[in-house]
C-alpha cells in the first residue's frame, strides 16, 4: 500500500475532473496512472513527497490494497455505455466489471451527486485526511467539463493493467 488514496469507477464517471480537483493545496492526483505502469512497483511513482498522493483511475478497482483510502464512483452501466456510444461512437459491454466495482471496499459515491459541493468536500476530506477544502479551486472547477479525447481511447492500457485484467478474467 503506497498511495494515500485512490478514486476509481467506470469510464465516464468524472475521474479526469476529480484528478484535476484533487491536485493542489497539499494534494497530488494522477489520472489513469496505472496505464503508465509496467510493474506494481511503478505505482509508487504517483507519490509526490510531502503531499497527500493518489490516483484517479478507472482500472483502480483491479488493484485492491494499493491505497489507504478508496473512493468508488458508482454509475449505472447503461448510462456509461450510452455515454460511450454518444461521445465516441463505441459500443461497450461493461457488465463483466459490474460486480468487481460494486464490491470494491471504500467510500461509494453516486455519479449523479458529483456536482454537489458537499459531496466533493466529503471526497476531499476522506482522501486528504483533513487538509482544508480548496474553496477557490471548487469555484473555478465546479462548472468545468473535463472530457477524454477520442485518440486517448486507442492508447494502450499498459502491461500491468493488461496482466491484471487477464488474471481477473481467469478467476
Amino acid at each position: 500500500m503506497c498511495l494515500d488514496y485512490m478514486i476509481t469507477g467506470t469510464p465516464r464517471s468524472m475521474t479526469g475532473w476529480l484528478s484535476a480537483f484533487m491536485s493542489g493545496d497539499g494534494a497530488a492526483c494522477r489520472h489513469e496512472w496505472l496505464a503508465e505502469c509496467s510493474t506494481e512497483d511503478d505505482i509508487s511513482g504517483a507519490v509526490v513527497p510531502g503531499m497527500v498522493s493518489g490516483i484517479s483511475d478507472t482500472c483502480g478497482f483491479l488493484f485492491p490494497g494499493i491505497a489507504k483510502r478508496v473512493v468508488v464512483i458508482t454509475r449505472p452501466l447503461s448510462e456509461v455505455e450510452a455515454s460511450m456510444l454518444w461521445r465516441f461512437d463505441i459500443e461497450v459491454d461493461l457488465s463483466i466489471f459490474a460486480d468487481a466495482i460494486a464490491n470494491t471496499d471504500g467510500l461509494h459515491i453516486c455519479f449523479s451527486d458529483l456536482k454537489r459541493r458537499d459531496v466533493i468536500a466529503k471526497i476531499w476530506d476522506y482522501c486528504t485526511d483533513g487538509l482544508p477544502f480548496p474553496e477557490h479551486r471548487w469555484s473555478v472547477l465546479k462548472d468545468l467539463r473535463v472530457d477524454t479525447l477520442r485518440d486517448s481511447l486507442a492508447r494502450d492500457c499498459g502491461p500491468l493493467v493488461r496482466q491484471r485484467v487477464s488474471e481477473w478474467q481467469q478467476q
